[in-house]
């Protein structure tokens, strides 16, 4: 019964978005459960549908806001405190959206990356950083990156952690022993002066002369 009465929440509806983020506090506590499988997933294709909905400028009433940034936040705690292969299914459809909204993906990356911050699960982080940065450089718009009206600029730097990282910040433990995977990644791309310029940001703060911020080479 509990279970159909989620399935039957109408989601585009103020309450009903609220309540959906009351069940995805409880059930991102149970990760395992395919409860929280099947609800993280479904809240990851309604935030999808609602990036649609914004640009398409749906007329069906006035969105609960809050409620939308909420499931934001949900979506990217349960990505580190799910199991990996949980955490991979319930981000297809955010993996699947940078082709076409690249700046509201590039949101949830950077969320993502502040979850990691403060709660550490770093063979995760990176496992779910692969993905995003693999379907990044891929996406139809990257041809064009360079390009004066361009889209997903802001998407480019999400895969370099650009990010606005505070003056003390010196060292980001999640960053040692994976430094190579932005080498990797920078040496693998075309040249390109949007890709040079995430890349040289990540350096400026690496090697920054006040302190022990993972060197890179």
């Amino acid at each position: 019964m509990q279970k159909k009465a989620y399935d039957e929440l109408q989601l585009d509806e103020w309450h009903g978005a609220e309540a959906q983020n009351k069940i995805l506090t409880i059930l991102k506590k149970a990760p395992e459960q395919p409860l929280a499988v099947k609800a993280f997933r479904r809240a990851a294709e309604h935030l999808v549908d609602i990036w649609e909905k914004k640009y398409d400028h749906d007329p069906r009433g006035e969105r609960n806001v809050e409620a939308d940034l909420s499931l934001s936040d949900l979506i990217e705690q349960f990505s580190l405190r799910a199991p990996l292969k949980t955490a991979l299914y319930d981000l297809e459809p955010i993996f699947g959206a940078i082709a076409q909204r690249p700046g509201d993906v590039e949101k949830v990356v950077i969320g993502i990356l502040h979850v990691e911050d403060v709660e550490p699960n770093a063979a995760q982080f990176w496992a779910i950083w692969k993905l995003f940065a693999e379907q990044t450089f891929s996406a139809p718009w990257i041809g064009g990156i360079d390009d004066r009206h361009s889209s997903g600029a802001e998407m480019i730097h999400a895969p370099f952690l650009g990010t606005r990282w505070k003056e003390t910040t010196k060292r980001w433990r999640s960053l040692e022993g994976h430094v190579q995977h932005i080498h990797n990644l920078f040496e693998s791309l075309a040249p390109s002066a949007c890709v040079m310029d995430a890349y040289i940001l990540i350096r400026r703060k690496a090697l920054s002369p006040e302190g022990n911020f993972p060197r890179l080479r």
